[in-house]
């Protein structure tokens, strides 16, 4: 018999992560655990440095070298691609613990609507990147151009939109979708 609560914890399964992982929810959320933990304190530190330097800069106030930054920006912005949806997935993994033993309870197929909707969303890679790729490509070619070339790149300084651009998308479409999942999951929860 499929019940909602089993189509909610098929929903939450549907989720496509970007890392794999071993089976079992505590093995997975463990990892995942350890594995947002270290992401964000690569990224974090990275990516504070990279926009401190690109809005320091300008006003004079020099406290690291935008020329010397190629290998922290590639850093920052690999560490910090696949950041946001560890944060969705440690958060419907935690969920889907909690509901393991749940019964129905009244407004949940609403709930399993609007979860589901949201995980297509996210599911769908190709149209959630098309913005970031491009991006992503620019700054990964010409930091590397700036890190392996003897004489600066003359480019390099227009990098810093692209960089901008990469960030200011990533965090807003995170900001944007983790309040929707965290809504609804406690949604959930609180109807148990």
């Amino acid at each position: 018999m499929n019940t909602k609560i089993n189509e909610r914890k098929n929903i939450i399964v549907s989720f496509k992560a970007n890392v794999s992982l071993p089976k079992g929810i505590d093995k997975r959320i463990q990892s995942l655990t350890g594995l947002t933990i270290i992401n964000a304190l690569i990224a974090l530190p990275c990516i504070c440095i990279v926009i401190s330097t690109i809005l320091l800069e300008p006003l004079g106030i020099e406290v690291f070298k935008w020329d010397k930054m190629g290998l922290l920006v590639i850093f920052s912005v690999s560490f910090s691609l696949g950041l946001p949806e560890y944060f969705y997935e440690l958060k419907l993994l935690n969920h889907l613990k909690k509901i393991n033993k749940a019964t129905d309870f009244e407004g949940l197929e609403a709930l399993n609507s609007e979860l589901k909707m949201i995980i297509n969303v996210l599911n769908n890679k190709l149209k959630n990147y098309k913005y970031l790729i491009p991006l992503v490509l620019v700054i990964f070619i010409f930091g590397l151009l700036q890190i392996f070339s003897d004489r600066l790149n003359p480019y390099w300084g227009y990098i810093r939109i692209p960089v901008l651009l990469f960030y200011g998308i990533s965090i807003s479409r995170f900001v944007l979708t983790y309040p929707k999942i965290n809504k609804n999951i406690r949604a959930a929860e609180k109807a148990l």
